[in-house]
């Protein structure tokens, strides 16, 4: 019961102008994965309006993040915070699913090209700067590649900006990521290269 109620304060206290609705069921299913009968059909009027509406205007109740990939487009809605405390599931239509720690991309599913990252730390909200981890990519696979990411904070406007140097020496891949925070530290949009043959991702995060 600990583990439930520290999950639905920390899902409170983050998302406390979003609907109550939300917040009772990651409370009720946060031990477990939420069944998707159940979050579907819970979120079903958003997802009518995800088909009628254009994604850059998209206003919604719900904790929800806007991303782009290349010419693709689609929104993802917050299903839950892991039993980490610290890594949010966004989940679209189809089962698309991204991870992230701190808007960090930590692991993907139902994209053209997936990873899935682990030995990751809190990152660079945690004042970390340059932290070491693991990634498996998919498509094609190769398991266990070191990585290391390197950031920079810098300020702009009310704005903070990190830069993240981010490379995989084993595989010659090295790419530049930008994080934008609020004056409340949270995440509000990114730009991240996370896979060789994968184009860039953009998300917005609207709390």
């Amino acid at each position: 019961m600990k583990q439930t109620y520290t999950m639905y304060y920390l899902q409170k206290m983050t998302f406390s102008n979003k609907k109550f609705l939300l917040i009772t069921i990651i409370f009720s299913f946060s031990c477990s994965n939420l069944p998707n009968e159940v979050y579907f059909d819970a979120i079903s009027p958003i997802l009518k309006k995800f088909n009628e509406a254009k994604l850059e205007s998209f206003e919604s109740e719900y904790s929800t993040v806007y991303v782009r990939i290349g010419s693709l487009e689609a929104i993802l809605v917050l299903k839950e915070i892991l039993p980490d405390g610290i890594t949010y599931r966004w989940v679209g239509k189809d089962n698309v699913t991204i991870d992230t720690i701190d808007g960090k991309i930590t692991q993907t599913l139902g994209l053209e090209k997936n990873i899935e990252l682990f030995e990751l730390d809190s990152g660079f909200k945690n004042n970390i700067s340059e932290t070491i981890f693991y990634t498996n990519f998919f498509n094609p696979e190769l398991n266990s590649i070191p990585g290391k990411s390197k950031f920079i904070k810098k300020m702009n406007s009310r704005k903070i900006v990190i830069i993240e140097m981010l490379s995989y020496p084993s595989i010659n891949f090295k790419v530049k990521n930008e994080y934008i925070l609020d004056e409340n530290g949270r995440v509000i949009s990114t730009k991240q290269k996370i896979h060789p043959y994968l184009e860039n991702i953009r998300m917005d995060f609207r709390y």
